[in-house]
């Protein structure tokens, strides 16, 4: 693994809105890689937790810092790979693969514990055109 690391740690883990996770370069591959992420908190968060807004402007911040890195390493894709992906991260990961990456790229990479780890191959540029 490279010395890359951009971590981001918002909200308690596993409790109320959070997102944990890091961007790194693994064998030349820039990775987004995503330890936690809740955005549905359907209103039940405590004044001192982040919106769900918040944790989706800092997701979609991540996304772009990735594509940035990417870009600079001559890359033109990057991953998007979540640890222990339920079927809401996979679905999400798999709209973005549709939107912004290769479509067909969703796949499982990991099993373990209650849900496998997850990637899709996004598309740089395309990421930061829908992310000016």
């Amino acid at each position: 693994m490279d010395n890359l690391n951009h971590p981001i740690r918002v909200g308690r883990f596993g409790d109320g809105n959070c997102l944990w996770g890091h961007i790194c370069v693994q064998e030349g591959d820039v990775i987004y890689e995503v330890k936690a992420i809740i955005a549905v908190s359907n209103g039940q968060i405590r004044d001192s937790d982040p919106t769900d807004a918040d944790i989706r402007g800092h997701h979609r911040d991540m996304l772009v810092r990735a594509a940035k890195e990417a870009q600079a390493r001559s890359k033109t894709t990057f991953i998007f790979k979540g640890n222990q992906a339920n079927p809401n991260f996979q679905k999400h990961a798999n709209q973005l693969a549709v939107q912004c990456g290769i479509p067909t790229s969703g796949r499982q990479v990991h099993s373990g514990g209650s849900f496998p780890h997850y990637e899709v191959t996004l598309y740089a540029a395309a990421i930061l055109a829908d992310n000016p």
